[in-house]
């Protein structure tokens, strides 16, 4: 999606300036696909191109920053990027540059209080971030587009689901 493309790289240029970056960041190592021997660079390239692919990555020094961008329903991006996250250590770039601290984020146009929560939960930075061209993009889709679903969600529904947590845990 070309607005989450825009999104990401205009939030990147602002809270990462001088860093170098990546988009459509490809994870995990190269595929082995059968009856395929990979014999130069050109087709290790082409086979990496099936791999999947986090919006975007800064690259350490100091930290590895792996960034996710929705434009709407940010929940659904939580597993996405923990999949990433899970892809990371065997892809190939990720070797090369060495140890560095992992910040996963979920960047969105669109506050969505049940995304900030499961995000914390997960130790995922949730990022609600509104530059000045978004209102006139959402304008132009319909109103459920428009803000993020009626979550209910309330103090007293986070304190039953943690009770009922700790009490499944137990």
């Amino acid at each position: 999606m070309l607005a989450e493309t825009r999104l990401v790289s205009e939030w990147v240029a602002l809270t990462y300036p001088g860093r170098s970056w990546r988009l459509q960041f490809r994870v995990g190592h190269d595929p082995d696909i059968p009856g395929f021997q990979i014999v130069d660079e050109e087709e290790r390239r082409w086979a990496r191109s099936l791999n999947r692919r986090v919006d975007m990555v800064v690259e350490p020094p100091p930290d590895l920053v792996v960034i996710e961008a929705k434009m709407w329903d940010p929940t659904s991006a939580i597993g996405r990027l923990q999949e990433y996250l899970l892809l990371l250590p065997a892809t190939p770039e990720v070797k090369a540059w060495g140890p560095a601290p992992v910040v996963p984020v979920l960047l969105t146009g669109q506050d969505d209080p049940i995304a900030r929560m499961l995000c914390e939960r997960a130790r995922i930075q949730y990022v609600f971030w509104e530059p000045p061209w978004i209102g006139e993009w959402y304008a132009a889709y319909p109103d459920r587009r428009r803000r993020a679903a009626h979550s209910g969600l309330t103090d007293e529904l986070v304190k039953l689901y943690d009770a009922s947590e700790q009490e499944r845990r137990a």
